[in-house]
């Protein structure tokens, strides 16, 4: 009888809802399937009905998207239950069927599959109208929440009524497979399939969306762990140091912005997340791509012992090590360049290098191309990026090589246009002109980075060039400079005046050459002409200022 049956859901005389019963059927049948074939080849999947897509293609046809979300949600839980069952029998599969190839091809759907899942999900849910109804419960695929008596009992996973409760409910099967999967229990409290815990908001969506992407990625990567699980579970450092390792930058750049949006702003010691998994990431692989592959002298490149314990192998003859030393490939360096909009650079072969040594030092250049995009663009005053990665830079080195010249204009705060810093001096904030703006400079930390580590004629042409830079402004300036309108230096005097003694003490040391403390000499002459600079122009502000309230008293 048509006028007992309804559609959708919106019954009147509540005898039979084919909507529902279609629903129920489709996911009764996924279910079923996914427990009968265990693993599935290629071979199999053409001759095989994809219950899981048609219930998504059913509630979006009738413009459901949070049951169409359900339902892509359940698409990966049985995709994950998939992978549990192909590495626990083994022997359900025939050992003919079982090849290598045919498991690699299995492996491979299921991680696109895995994928589709997340990022269908995080689609689906933007497509609800009501922003308030943009969540879903993993695991639920119907209309209606789990009643009270059949939600999950978590204070005691090895309880027999909670587990029977929960699979004799049709409505929660989904949270069974998360009950039961080692991929999404959280081992720390043992048990993670409340409710709550399941809750997924539009947020939660995209930002698994966004990790599931890098995972595929990874994943179809040569050099990745071949296991789909290592990957799934890996936490979001882990993720991070993979990406990193394998020469994704972006993918951990990515991952760290998921991460800083879901602890919505808090800052673990102070350190800003994105700042602190990038300054990582800098220092421990792309640092040492760049110096290693720029520097033709093989004593002035890192160690192998380093370059070994970076990448992770014992072994650099092992074949799995000296190609993970090759990442990231130019390849990988040129294409986050371009999508980072950088303009390409011209490589200019020498005649004295080999074509080894044109090869690296056309990939180092580009690493060094790539290190100034992220340390300019993520470098600011509430962190250390710019100068973790000088110090990084210099350890490299062991101190024979200068900073590159747009890493010391970055900390010093000199303009690119002209090359001259703001008023301020050493408490210079911010340099900015016409066309670009450049963060924050700290060149007070410069100066002790160079003291820290012995380079003490670095240390006094910072303080030289700092306070000489904008000598010929100041002095046009000078007499009409007042506090009140911003017009207030800072010098470090007690580090200057620690700097000066260190050098008189390495001067009247043994260790030390003609050539040596005549560069000590020279620089800390050019650093005391600076400063009497300096006090001149303090003076002449002064009687500007003394001028000035004068004039206004009268």
């Amino acid at each position: 009888d048509e006028g007992n049956a309804t559609y959708g859901g919106s019954s009147t005389t509540g005898d039979l809802d084919f909507y529902e019963l279609a629903v129920e059927t489709l996911v009764e049948a996924a279910f079923e399937q996914s427990r009968s074939v265990g693993v599935s080849f290629p071979s199999d999947r053409s001759s095989k009905t994809n219950y899981r897509g048609c219930l998504y293609a059913l509630h979006a046809a009738g413009g459901n998207w949070r049951r169409a979300t359900q339902a892509m949600d359940l698409y990966g839980i049985v995709s994950l239950a998939s992978v549990s069952d192909e590495n626990g029998d083994e022997e359900v599969v025939e050992p003919s069927v079982r090849t290598p190839q045919n498991m690699a091809q299995s492996q491979k759907q299921v991680m696109s599959d895995i994928s589709l899942s997340a990022l269908a999900s995080a689609h689906a849910i933007r497509l609800v109208e009501n922003p308030n109804h943009r969540f879903i419960v993993g695991g639920e695929v119907g209309p209606y929440p789990v009643p009270p008596c059949f939600r999950d009992e978590c204070s005691n996973p090895n309880d027999k009524s909670a587990d029977t409760k929960r699979k004799n409910n049709k409505r929660n099967r989904g949270s069974d497979l998360i009950f039961a999967s080692p991929t999404v229990v959280n081992s720390q409290d043992g048990c993670d399939s409340d409710r709550l815990s399941r809750l997924l908001t539009e947020r939660s969506l995209m930002n698994r969306a966004v990790k599931m992407m890098v995972m595929h990625t990874l994943y179809l990567d040569p050099m990745s762990p071949d296991s789909i699980l290592t990957l799934i579970q890996s936490s979001d450092l882990e993720a991070i140091d993979t990406s990193a390792r394998l020469g994704y930058y972006q993918h951990g750049v990515t991952l760290a912005h998921c991460k800083r949006l879901r602890q919505q702003g808090a800052r673990r010691g102070g350190r800003d997340f994105v700042a602190d998994a990038l300054g990582y990431m800098l220092s421990k692989y792309l640092s040492v791509v760049a110096i290693q592959s720029t520097r033709p002298q093989p004593d002035n490149a890192p160690p192998l012992e380093e370059i070994a314990s970076v990448i992770g192998g014992e072994d650099l003859e092992n074949s799995q090590s000296s190609k993970l030393f090759s990442r990231p490939t130019t390849f990988q360096l040129g294409q986050m360049l371009m999508s980072s909009n950088i303009s390409p650079f011209t490589f200019i072969n020498e005649s004295w290098r080999t074509l080894g040594l044109c090869e690296s030092a056309r990939k180092g250049q580009a690493a060094m191309a790539l290190l100034q995009y992220y340390t300019t663009k993520y470098s600011n005053a509430d962190n250390s990026l710019a100068i973790e990665i000088a110090g990084r830079l210099l350890d490299l080195d062991e101190g024979r090589a200068e900073l590159p010249l747009w890493l010391q204009d970055l900390l010093i705060g000199n303009d690119s246009n002209d090359g001259k810093n703001v008023s301020g001096l050493f408490a210079n904030n911010k340099v900015k002109s016409s066309e670009t703006s450049l963060p924050f400079a700290d060149p007070v930390a410069l100066v002790r980075l160079y003291m820290k580590r012995g380079l003490y004629v670095s240390a006094c042409d910072v303080i030289t060039s700092t306070l000489l830079g904008t000598s010929d402004r100041r002095k046009k300036a000078a007499s009409s400079r007042l506090p009140e309108k911003g017009s207030i230096d800072y010098v470090p005097y007690n580090t200057i005046d620690i700097l000066w003694n260190l050098i008189e003490e390495q001067i009247n040391g043994t260790n030390i050459n003609s050539e040596q403390e005549n560069g000590l000499l020279v620089a800390r002459e050019g650093m005391q002409k600076a400063l009497e600079t300096h006090f001149e122009l303090m003076q002449l502000s002064e009687k500007g200022m003394h001028s000035a309230r004068i004039l206004k008293s009268c």
